[in-house]
């Protein structure tokens, strides 16, 4: 009988608690909310992104041991001692909000006391792990596999529900987008389609009291020579389908398509498909079968136009054959893939140190190394882009071809970027529910919301200006995404609807154009656009409304007739 080799088993579970604090972040990650919005090549960039930090973790951890820790410690165990330090680290935000009121002191304190706590934790964990290692390891252990375990059903239960489709299984409207009626023009335009968020209709915004007067910012339009759509309504409260509907001119779902499980094939993960076909499906050896195609890329191609995209925080732009950008960078792509999982983790500050548009005190107090001023080199923000002329004027842009480009700007719904009464703003980073927090306390969010709706309308009056001072053929669609709900105690059906109808929508075209029909919904305004430039009669579909979800709702993927 062979005898058993512990020191191999313990050599094993030694291992496997090194590499399980490593994973565990990543395994907790990959919940139901943010298992839809990713891919595997998302899955990929995760792994590699804590393998570095597995590497630098165990090069420090040599250093420091041979230096300092050699007598005090085995070499394994101070290695899991840090690989459990690492782990604890993704809750130091989180920990750092019970601290904030520190910050009203001195913008430095609350971060000086969440860091000597977990120096206190590392200290207790370092006593513990020496003078009870094997029931601290027996804990470590339990709890990892208890977390890969929750995972692992949690993964399989999420993926093996039967698809649900609702009762209804006939599309009883045309959804269909006749590209052979489109062709390339002699005439070149550049069609400006610039979407702030949550902006919604001057009606309700006087009603709202966000504006004074409609009738003043109506004049503003007429002198600037926009069009006012009156009644203009969303065909999705969610952002990812709204802006997926405009550039399609076709609804990306509807009441019997098949329950999706990610966003992937919607906005912005349809921009980053370099190909005619959605993502997932192959492409049919006949052009008959449009239900998967990606028809804003075929739209690009039969009329030979460009298109750039200029996006934000949340969604940047990543070139590829169709998809053009004013600035790249090559660590971008990468760093906004991770970004996510270390949101609330001390790792962060690198990604906001690295971020220059990013001009929290704490980082301009300890930038000090000189980045490239290179504006190639920077992530384009859409709102920099309203900002500043020179960005168009000095760019790549062929002003001999027809020319689509998107704008999203996180705003007036407060976001990124959070605006003043004198129309000075600051930088939020995206998703930082503290920062936000502490703005809302100070001017609540329909304040906040006012003073971006007015200087934003100005800025993007100005700026349509010198665009079509530029060249008079030059086409500016300003619109919302959604509505906007400013009252939480809504009920569901309130709240829908707030998102789905005021939408505000106003556009700028050259003479000949402005006796069209105008679009009463997002999924006309391609058609509406396409009309003027290639002097084609496109029909429009019908103003439908639906009901979608995020991922946190038990309906996510469907689509419910909103009615």
């Amino acid at each position: 009988m062979k005898k058993i080799n512990f020191n191999s088993s313990k050599s094993i579970t030694n291992l496997f608690l090194v590499l399980g604090f490593f994973l565990l972040p990543i395994v907790l990650f990959l919940n139901s909310t943010n298992i839809p919005q990713l891919n595997l090549n998302d899955v990929y960039y995760l792994i590699i992104a804590q393998i570095f930090f597995l590497i630098i973790t165990t090069i420090v951890s040599f250093f420091f041991y041979y230096i300092y820790f050699r007598k005090r410690i085995s070499l394994i165990n101070f290695l899991i001692l840090n690989s459990f330090s690492f782990f604890t680290l993704f809750y130091f935000r989180k920990v750092l909000n019970f601290f904030s009121f520190f910050d009203q002191v001195f913008f430095l304190i609350d971060n000086i006391v969440t860091c000597l706590l977990f120096l206190f934790l590392y200290y207790l964990t370092f006593k513990i792990i020496i003078k009870h290692q094997v029931k601290i390891k027996k804990f470590f252990l339990i709890y990892i596999i208890i977390n890969f375990f929750i995972f692992i059903t949690t993964f399989i239960t999420k993926h093996n529900y039967e698809e649900k489709i609702l009762d209804n299984n006939t599309i009883t409207f045309n959804n269909n987008f006749e590209l052979s009626k489109i062709n390339e023009n002699d005439e070149n335009h550049h069609v400006f389609i610039i979407i702030l968020d949550a902006m919604i209709d001057l009606e309700t915004a006087e009603q709202k009291n966000i504006i004074i007067s409609k009738e003043d910012y109506k004049n503003k339009l007429k002198k600037n020579n926009f069009i006012y759509v009156d009644d203009f309504h969303a065909n999705y409260p969610n952002t990812y389908l709204s802006i997926a509907t405009i550039l399609n001119s076709i609804y990306p779902v509807v009441s019997n398509s098949p329950r999706y499980k990610t966003r992937e094939n919607f906005f912005p993960g349809m921009l980053l498909q370099n190909n005619l076909w959605l993502k997932g499906y192959k492409e049919p050896q006949n052009n008959e079968d449009k239900k998967n195609h990606n028809n804003f890329f075929s739209i690009l191609k039969k009329i030979s136009a460009d298109f750039f995209y200029i996006g934000n925080s949340w969604s940047r732009c990543y070139p590829n054959e169709l998809v053009q950008c004013f600035s790249s960078n090559k660590y971008s792509y990468f760093f906004t893939k991770v970004y996510p999982m270390y949101f609330y983790s001390f790792f962060r500050y690198f990604f906001d140190f690295y971020d220059q548009n990013n001009t929290s005190p704490l980082f301009n107090f300890f930038r000090v190394l000189k980045f490239s001023d290179d504006k190639n080199q920077k992530p384009l923000n859409s709102l920099d882009f309203l900002l500043d002329i020179n960005f168009y004027e000095n760019s790549k842009v062929k002003l001999n071809k027809t020319t689509f480009f998107l704008l999203h700007v996180l705003s007036p719904h407060p976001s990124s970027h959070v605006f003043f009464k004198d129309c000075t703003k600051t930088y939020v980073p995206e998703l930082d529910n503290f920062v936000k927090t502490q703005l809302y306390k100070d001017f609540k969010e329909k304040e906040l919301y006012s003073y971006a709706y007015k200087c934003l309308f100005d800025i993007a009056l100005k700026w349509s200006k010198q665009i079509t001072e530029l060249n008079k053929k030059n086409i500016v669609v300003i619109l919302g995404d959604h509505g906007m709900n400013f009252n939480n105690d809504n009920n569901d059906y309130e709240k829908l609807s707030n998102r789905l109808n005021n939408v505000f929508l106003s556009v700028k075209l050259p003479e000949e154009c402005k006796s069209l029909k105008r679009p009463r919904s997002h999924v006309n305004i391609l058609r509406y656009i396409l009309n003027c430039t290639q002097k084609t009669n496109l029909n429009y579909l019908e103003n439908k409304k639906f009901i979608t979800r995020y991922e946190d709702h038990r309906d996510f993927g469907l689509a419910i007739p909103f009615e």
